[in-house]
């Protein structure tokens, strides 16, 4: 079967597991739920190697009825010979460039070893960076591999005629960084110890503490990224995730989210129309607050709608994600970006600023509780957006503690049993909003 899975990993990390001695040593944990390539026998360490990975005929001659009984999963090559081009259960590519990265879609090259062409498979795969485990590339205590299935398997090469091998397959590594830096792609080995000394070489741990992400930030990251929703809910409803790293997470998260769907901005302001037939057109300017302000959109164009004399005084914006700081996109002088330190039910607001909570496309991030404090923080009008449930929102989907879960509906009952009334409601598409006063 002809490759045809380019950049189906793009923007994420790729961790190569390679054969040597040292695998063993590391505690691979915190890469189960990352994009990993199984290296020939390293596919074995577990279903949760997305990716085979081997260039040896011999080896797959071993393996052969093995990997045939896991051809449900992704099992790729580059071996040359043609009967193996026509295997259906087998991503086939070519052999062209000797030396370095080969971009030509389908082509790899081969740099002499499966360790390193994998470094090709996860360029096509859109990978970056490339973490490399278990690439000694030198003997250790007379073992090659971190297992013997090979010498069991007969395999003539002697420690000693590896120790020969290694050195050719090392002198392959500095074409593969120069054509790396070309590409923009960035090669970490995680091997310490290891006999190559190309890349920047430190601990798995090390590495994923450089990332300045938790592994279960990293974990839920890279789940969303290859639309897995279901981890990352989970760990939300678990409250798996520390404030801080909640920050983290969506910040790196962010930019997942730039295509999602609002409501037209004339719903906006017939929210604002409504609430000020019951606080009184022009008489009492009203202090608003939003909880997920993002850069500022709303307040950009909510303002510049309505007149400095007209019934908004201050817009004080609130979000969790760091990112947002230095891109406020609201220059009106009447608005406030605040990146928050603690969650926004700790936050303490004098009575004159609880005339307005905004919450657009917020609150459900927040469990049913979660809502519930926020809801008792005692502001006086209420504007809020949620989406329809679909389970395309990574956010919502499968959730059971989640505002929509229980619908709109939930969310009505609520706010009146703690002395709201909805005197605005619109649904269109995937979205609902509502403007609730104080009764």
């Amino acid at each position: 079967m002809p490759w045809n899975l380019n950049n189906v990993w793009e923007g994420q990390t790729a961790f190569i597991l390679g054969g040597g001695p040292s695998l063993m040593d590391v505690d691979l944990t915190p890469i189960h739920d990352r994009c990993v390539i199984g290296v020939n026998n390293a596919f074995f360490l577990g279903d949760w190697v997305d990716i085979c990975w081997f260039g040896d005929l011999k080896w797959y001659r071993w393996h052969k009825e093995k990997l045939k009984s896991l051809s449900h999963r992704i099992i790729a090559h580059c071996n040359k010979r043609d009967d193996m081009q026509k295997i259906p259960w087998l991503h086939s590519m070519r052999r062209e460039k000797p030396q370095g990265i080969e971009t030509r879609p389908g082509c790899i090259s081969w740099n002499e070893c499966s360790g390193l062409s994998a470094i090709n498979l996860a360029y096509h795969l859109g990978a970056n960076p490339i973490v490399l485990l278990g690439f000694d590339m030198r003997v250790i205590g007379n073992k090659k591999n971190y297992h013997d299935e090979h010498v069991k398997m007969g395999d003539p090469l002697t420690a000693e005629k590896a120790g020969e091998r290694y050195k050719i397959y090392l002198k392959q590594c500095q074409p593969i960084e120069n054509d790396a830096q070309k590409l923009g792609v960035k090669i970490i080995n995680c091997t310490p110890g290891s006999a190559i000394e190309v890349w920047p070489i430190m601990s798995l741990q090390k590495y994923l503490e450089s990332e300045g992400l938790s592994p279960l930030v990293i974990k839920c990251v890279e789940a969303c990224k290859r639309k897995d929703w279901d981890t990352y809910r989970n760990a939300y409803r678990n409250k798996q995730f520390s404030f801080a790293e909640l920050k983290k997470f969506n910040s790196e998260i962010y930019p997942l989210w730039k295509d999602i769907p609002r409501f037209q901005f004339k719903q906006l302001l017939a929210c604002f129309g409504e609430i000020e037939k019951y606080v009184g057109q022009g008489k009492l300017p009203l202090r608003v607050v939003e909880l997920g302000c993002g850069k500022g959109v709303f307040a950009s164009g909510v303002l510049s709608y309505f007149p400095m004399s007209y019934s908004i005084s201050t817009w004080k914006g609130y979000d969790i994600n760091p990112l947002m700081k230095g891109g406020n996109t609201c220059t009106d002088s009447r608005y406030e970006l605040n990146i928050l330190e603690k969650p926004f039910v700790q936050m303490e607001f004098a009575e004159e600023d609880k005339q307005l909570l905004v919450s657009l496309h917020t609150l459900e991030h927040f469990t049913q509780d979660e809502v519930i404090e926020i809801l008792k923080m005692g502001f006086q009008n209420l504007i809020i957006e949620v989406p329809l449930f679909d389970e395309d929102y990574f956010w919502v989907r499968g959730g059971s503690t989640h505002v929509l879960d229980k619908g709109w509906t939930w969310f009505l009952k609520v706010s009146y049993d703690l002395g709201y009334k909805i005197v605005y409601e619109y649904k269109k598409g995937k979205v609902r909003v509502g403007a609730f006063v104080k009764c």
